[in-house]
């Protein structure tokens, strides 16, 4: 006995309902990875199943976004807006390509945009901290990191942000801190521990500038240089994830710096010292 045709299309329809999201699935894991080329086939697939899936648009759009073709980003943005003009993503998404293309303005249009569609969404709500802090506003910035944190803790996204503005603030013990929070839960995917590593290596080479006294090297110098040592650690922890992240060669360069100014003042210095 053969099933009837009504049966066979609703088996059909859920096929293809669930293949759709099985692709956006694994495009938005592979964006947490930063397979871009893998992420860009799982949301082009979706779309070939399913053209005005705003999910996939978006991911597609972000996927873009990260690997710099800012054009295709916004021209997928754009369509994610046509196809879904009550959603935060398109909105969110423009936002995000003018922030990093330094259209400041235009970019807090769309966070809001975005916010007036989706108040209190943590994702905007961060995108927004972090226009604040390209824009030199690091108070403001910390003000949203604030109230992003979620039973106590911060979503690893947020805390880099966080961490960021205090570290500019030179708030260093603080910053420090919500890094070390953060790589403690985990570090979030690939990239965003990635950025926590690095991020960790910035503050704790930070934390040696001004310190050393060329009077009193048995005192200074030792401690600075356990410093850098830790440093390099964690740039060796970023590294790791093998993630293309062009800032690593730059921030182990200032810390290499650092080292031989240390150690060319401070000549007998050993290799070792305290802590903070």
């Amino acid at each position: 006995m053969g099933l009837d045709r009504g049966l066979l299309l609703a088996l059909s329809l859920l096929s293809v309902g669930c293949s759709t999201g099985w692709y956006l699935g694994r495009g938005e894991d592979a964006v947490r990875e930063m397979e871009l080329v893998d992420a860009e086939r799982a949301f082009r697939s979706a779309l070939s199943r399913e053209p005005d899936n705003p999910r996939a648009l978006y991911g597609l759009g972000w996927t873009y976004h990260l690997a710099g073709h800012h054009d295709e980003a916004r021209e997928t943005f754009e369509r994610c807006i046509q196809v879904a003009p009550q959603s935060e993503l398109g909105f969110k998404g423009l936002g995000s390509v003018a922030l990093a293309e330094g259209n400041l303005d235009i970019a807090q249009g769309r966070f809001d945009q975005a916010l007036q569609l989706a108040p209190g969404d943590p994702s905007v709500l961060n995108s927004l901290a972090l226009l604040h802090i390209r824009a030199e506003r690091y108070e403001q910035a910390l003000e949203i990191y604030g109230a992003l944190r979620v039973e106590g803790q911060l979503l690893p996204e947020a805390a880099i942000g966080q961490a960021e503005a205090s570290l500019r603030l030179g708030r260093l013990d603080e910053a420090l801190a919500v890094v070390d929070e953060a790589l403690a839960h985990g570090g979030g995917s690939a990239r965003q521990a990635t950025l926590l590593y690095s991020l960790r290596a910035r503050i704790l080479h930070a934390f040696t500038t001004g310190r050393l006294d060329d009077q009193r090297c048995d005192v200074t110098a030792a401690p600075l240089l356990a410093w850098l040592d830790e440093a390099d650690a964690s740039l060796d922890q970023a590294e790791a994830l093998a993630l293309p992240l062009d800032s690593l060669a730059g921030v182990r360069r200032e810390i290499h710096l650092r080292r031989k100014l240390v150690q060319r003042t401070c000549p007998d210095a050993g290799g070792n010292g305290g802590g903070r």
